[in-house]
């Protein structure tokens, strides 16, 4: 009987299917007998008592292990028992070998033979080599063992899971604009311009420690860049933050957080810029309804208007006080400039005058996302924090936002990934890093600089510090067993050996990513793919570019930039050959392996699957050891191999895609920004990786300094053609700079411009 209808049988009413799709899969993976103990904690909160609890999971039980019938154990046999056959107590090798083959197939499955020399055999790199019997199956137990305990962290995070994302959820808030925050008493609350000071606070994300007995102080009006690797918890942090859970954030101060694109709707994305200030929408509403007396174009119906004034308590027969404070409130919160200063935020972030009036459900999620980056910077909230902003911004509007957050007159904390954007925005660093947030004066560079000072500093502490150590430990050696003064100096210098601080700043080798993308040999036939005469377009559309041509090879190192919407993941596409040319041919060499990272990478995922399994079902006939070898290679290490995908971060789940599409050692690589997601330190072994790399790369990026350690060719997208760069990536960038300083806005804002 299938886990997920056992689980409907004994649990008709469940409140919850993710949960019990969680639960079913757990059923799955784990040993009857501890079927109780994995189950009992989401059982327990629908039966609403232990009793009932312990007699549904006993239930589940039997129906999971109910075909074989109870009772069916063998008897102990009674008195001496006759053979069947003689035992031979010594048959020769063959039969020792062939037990210790019984053995490990007990331990392991079937056994498969490498009989082709060749062939590389691949084990676990802290695997003691075996040369006995013993060893072998002391070996194969240890692996049986791991593989136990592998499949229990596997289901204690399947069941953490959802608690963990029910948690966060909890903390999300929708944004609005807020012209004065009032509390409880109706009183309005102090100072917006304010430093924050948040003392020994926690996370506890349901059993996960993210931050411990942490020390924050945010001074207002800086630009702090928050960095720290993949899954440390910097985006939690925010969210607790927001949602002012952490002691010493005033209650009275709007902060924003912006991490998601907004969902697709009717609105325009215009529209709903603005309608996220409230009080604006709400009074203009009211003052619809109540210019209604004067015959003005009205939006509502009289029965709307009766029940609306009604509803907020005004004299219907004598709206015109009202209508007066109306006005004056509106010309408060300056309420007519409001699409103005949404149209200019809108055309920095390159909306074009069409875009910014069409439905956001026909907007891509890219674009939604900085409809999302919009609303923020609209809101203008004593807080503002950004999730790694520039994620799906092109260099343009990458640009005007560093021009925009350099002016801003708040408080700003951004999680991004690229240096380049923090050195020009911060003021200072904040590191997350063993469970605390420390803070570093100055830009990224100057964090560098910096934290490399520290670490020379702490390097030549502990050498000294080692040296003493060994001092002491010899002299503690020598006279621990002599005379009654040796020995109580030797304890005494043990005493103050164990108090000796030990260096923990310094950091290890294992904490620094690292990737090993395989270099695959030459191709036959040395050419790779070429473009003759291609144009595309979707159905129904113009043609995004024509008669473009060039070639690509194992040699090549191209960047392709251009604005957002332009067609650079098309022609990616295209190169890769899942989309047909409207025109013209791609031809590639069926020899050349390409492999392509998009940046809807995480779609092909199986979100509640493990890397390791994912990977697994993939290559079913690949040994395990050579995939995890793959997966350390690649940066995915530890219980990242075996969590299922959907709690991991953005970043884990980016380096699981690249694993997968550098396993078959292709020739070339397609790129669509790679380095979204990524914290910085990935980032930077990520371009070490690259450079190291003996195939192809075309990569989409906007990264700078990606762009100048990677590759020697610039291809921009311009007047739907490819054309080469006569310069490198600064040039370019200076062109883009001198552009926005001649316009200052986008052409876009200009209608709206006197309104």
């Amino acid at each position: 009987m299938e886990s997920m209808d056992i689980l409907n049988q004994v649990l008709p009413d469940f409140p919850d299917p993710d949960t019990l799709e969680y639960m079913a899969s757990i059923l799955d993976d784990c040993e009857p007998e501890e079927i109780e103990e994995s189950l009992a904690d989401f059982i327990e909160e629908y039966a609403g008592s232990e009793e009932a609890a312990a007699e549904l999971t006993s239930k589940i039980k039997l129906l999971k292990v109910g075909d074989a019938p109870a009772g069916l154990a063998a008897a102990e046999p009674e008195g001496p028992v006759k053979l069947a056959a003689t035992i031979v107590l010594n048959k020769g090798k063959e039969e020792a070998e062939a037990a210790v083959k019984a053995e490990l197939d007990s331990l392991n499955g079937p056994s498969i033979v490498n009989s082709n020399t060749e062939i590389i055999t691949y084990r676990d790199e802290n695997e003691i080599e075996a040369h006995t019997e013993e060893d072998i199956i002391a070996q194969a137990k240890n692996r049986k063992n791991a593989g136990k305990l592998e499949k229990k962290a596997l289901k204690r995070e399947r069941s953490a899971a959802p608690k963990r994302t029910a948690m966060l959820e909890a903390l999300t808030k929708t944004p609005s604009v807020i012209h004065g925050m009032v509390g409880e008493d109706g009183e309005y609350g102090g100072n917006p311009q304010v430093d924050i000071l948040m003392k020994d606070f926690s996370i506890d994300l349901a059993g996960m420690i993210l931050l411990e007995d942490c020390n924050v102080t945010l001074a207002y009006g800086r630009c702090y860049g928050l960095i720290g690797k993949n899954g440390s918890g910097k985006s939690t942090f925010l969210k607790y933050m927001a949602a002012k859970v952490i002691p010493g954030v005033p209650w009275y101060l709007q902060i924003l957080h912006i991490s998601q694109e907004i969902p697709g709707g009717d609105k325009t994305a215009l529209q709903t810029i603005m309608d996220v200030d409230v009080e604006r929408m709400h009074l203009m509403i009211e003052k619809d309804i109540l210019e209604r007396e004067d015959d003005a174009p009205a939006v509502t119906t009289p029965k709307e208007t009766s029940e609306f004034l009604a509803n907020v308590g005004i004299d219907a027969e004598d709206p015109g006080i009202r209508l007066g404070q109306v006005y004056d409130r509106l010309y408060e919160i300056d309420a007519d400039e409001a699409e103005t200063k949404a149209a200019l935020i809108l055309s920095g972030l390159s909306f074009t005058p069409e875009m910014m009036n069409q439905p956001t459900s026909a907007l891509s999620g890219g674009w939604r996302m900085r409809v999302s980056l919009a609303q923020a910077l609209f809101i203008e909230p004593d807080v503002l924090m950004l999730d790694e902003p520039t994620n799906h911004l092109d260099l343009h509007a990458v640009v005007w936002l560093e021009e925009y957050l350099r002016g801003y007159p708040n408080t700003v904390i951004v999680v991004s990934h690229a240096r380049d954007f923090l050195n020009q925005v911060c003021t200072d660093i904040l590191e997350l890093e063993n469970k605390q947030i420390t803070r570093f004066k100055g830009d990224y560079d100057a964090y560098e600089e910096t934290k490399s000072q520290n670490m020379h500093r702490d390097a030549s502490q502990k050498e000294k510090s080692d040296k003493k150590r060994d001092e002491m430990q010899k002299f503690i050696n020598k006279n621990i067993g002599g005379g009654a003064k040796g020995a109580n100096m030797a304890k005494s210098r043990q005493k103050q050996l164990d108090k000796m601080s030990v260096y923990e700043s310094l950091q290890k080798p294992d904490q620094i990513v690292k990737f090993r993308i395989p270099n695959p040999g030459p191709v036959g036939g040395g050419w790779g793919i070429r473009l003759v005469g291609m144009g595309f377009g979707y159905p129904g559309m113009p043609l995004l570019f024509s008669d473009v041509e060039f070639s690509i090879n194992q040699n090549s190192r191209i960047c392709l930039v251009g604005p957002n919407g332009i067609g650079k993941s098309t022609l990616l596409n295209v190169i890769y050959q899942e989309l047909e040319p409207t025109k013209g041919l791609v031809t590639r060499n069926q020899r050349l392996k390409v492999a392509r990272f998009s940046q809807h990478h995480v779609d092909g995922l199986t979100m509640k699957k493990s890397i390791l399994e994912q990977m697994q079902a993939d290559y079913p006939t690949h040994p395990v050891p050579k995939i995890r070898s793959h997966l350390g290679g690649m940066g995915v290490v530890g219980d990242i191999q075996v969590r299922p995908i959907n709690t991991l971060s953005g970043g884990q789940k980016s380096r699981i895609a690249l694993a997968m599409i550098t396993y078959a050692e292709p020739h070339l690589l397609l790129l669509d920004e790679p380095t979204n997601h990524l914290d910085l330190d990935t980032v930077q072994g990520l371009i070490k990786a690259l450079a190291g790399f003996s195939g192809g790369v075309f990569v989409v990026s906007h990264d700078e300094h990606m762009i100048t350690a990677v590759c020697d060719e610039l291809w921009i997208i311009k007047d739907k053609k490819v054309h080469q760069s006569k310069g490198d990536f600064h040039e370019y960038k200076k062109s883009i700079l001198k552009d926005f300083k001649d316009k200052k806005a986008h052409p876009a804002a200009e209608q709206y411009e006197g309104k």
